[in-house]
């Protein structure tokens, strides 16, 4: 009798509560969900891994095609596509790929300059934790929230307007939306190929009548190669911010130059280097008529006698005075919805055969018309960017670019 009871504990002790049973159940249920997110994780990078693969095949495509028809290729409607296996890109390249590879599994687009010169592909990835750089070729955060879709491969070349320094000169349009403004920033490329004997002009909406009573310029200082900005207010006569040091010739540099209201400033590659002292007044407007002009300014008699020579790329002009943080943004081409808001002008100087046409910057800008003389096209240094045509990139992409 007594062996029977404790056969009964025993078997009693060898089950498991409702409660036990619950906790296993859970814990497997964890371990199995853990089990899910790391095989979709890993499902992805694998997802994101082909798609680099196929990128490489794309990029060898397009080199190929360059090497037959001189050029990258341009599609012919717009020059940002969607990449897909029935696009244009994918038709174009038959011959070179098999379609199957313009599969991607998010969003990609590919872009071009107008001359097919040089080219960039974003292709959106899954895996959104992978390291972005900053240039190259390689993964960049897309940011749509701020970029509206814009991603930029940092230090692509496209094509830039070269001035010979005597007869090249380019007019935009001369209305005053360029100037009455509380505060202004006018942001250039500029690379300067030999010393000027007078001033070199790079852009300015500037009028010489008997005494300074211009509206704004950028320009390099008489006979020298520091660059200076200068602004004509209502309540100051024609302010300078100081120079930069003197720059070197033959080198790319960014300058920036600002009027926020109380100060004109200049910014080298981004960084503040000089500033006038305590001004005010709205930019003054005592030019209107006269134009906005690329690689020199004209005077009050009709004539343009300060000529840059040297090369000029990715001119803007903004409505606000932008900071250091977004003047090095812009610099390196990533632009922000709340900036781009206050871009009244830009020429991204990326057109070819000694012509200049609207392929403006801002969407339904003054189109740049040639007087004087058209500059001829060299190897520019703006950012090549991405505009998102449709849905726009958001996340990580995989960012690939070439020049010819």
């Amino acid at each position: 009798m007594i062996v029977f009871i404790l056969s009964v504990n025993q078997r009693k002790r060898s089950g498991f509560t409702l409660v036990e049973l619950l906790m296993v159940i859970a814990i497997i249920g964890i371990l199995a969900s853990l089990t899910l997110v790391s095989l979709r994780g890993a499902g992805a990078k694998a997802r994101d891994a082909k798609v680099k693969t196929n990128v490489a095949s794309i990029d060898k495509a397009l080199s190929q095609y360059e090497l037959d028809n001189q050029k990258f290729y341009v599609d012919g409607a717009n020059a940002t596509i969607d990449i897909t296996e029935s696009g244009s890109l994918a038709i174009n390249l038959a011959t070179y790929i098999k379609s199957t590879a313009f599969n991607p599994t998010k969003v990609a687009k590919y872009t071009t300059n107008p001359s097919g010169s040089s080219y960039a592909m974003a292709w959106e990835l899954e895996n959104t934790t992978e390291t972005a750089v900053t240039s190259g070729s390689g993964v960049y955060g897309t940011n749509s929230a701020n970029l509206a879709g814009r991603i930029v491969a940092s230090g692509t070349t496209s094509s830039a307007a070269s001035f010979n320094g005597s007869t090249n000169l380019i007019a935009t349009d001369s209305a005053d939306t360029y100037t009455n403004k509380s505060q202004l920033t006018v942001l250039a490329w500029i690379n300067l190929l030999t010393t000027p004997s007078a001033y070199g002009r790079v852009v300015g909406k500037y009028k010489y009548v008997s005494g300074n009573t211009g509206s704004w310029m950028m320009s390099f200082n008489l006979a020298g190669t520091a660059a200076s900005c200068l602004a004509n207010t209502a309540n100051n006569p024609f302010v300078g911010s100081g120079s930069t040091a003197n720059l070197n010739t033959g080198t790319w540099y960014h300058l920036a130059c600002v009027y926020d209201g109380s100060r004109v400033r200049i910014y080298l590659n981004g960084v503040q280097v000089n500033q006038s002292g305590i001004i005010s007044g709205n930019v003054s407007t005592t030019v209107g008529g006269y134009p906005v002009s690329i690689g020199d300014t004209c005077n009050g008699s009709g004539g343009c006698d300060n000529k840059f020579k040297g090369s000029i790329d990715d001119v803007r002009i903004y409505s606000i005075g932008l900071d250091q943080t977004a003047i090095q943004s812009i610099m390196n081409g990533v632009y922000s919805v709340d900036d781009e808001s206050n871009l009244i002008g830009g020429w991204s100087l990326d057109e070819v055969f000694n012509t200049v046409t609207t392929a403006n910057i801002k969407s339904g800008g003054a189109s740049a018309t040639p007087t004087i003389g058209a500059p001829t096209w060299v190897a520019g240094n703006s950012p090549l960017s991405i505009s998102g045509l449709g849905s726009l990139l958001t996340g990580k992409a995989f960012v690939t670019y070439r020049s010819r």
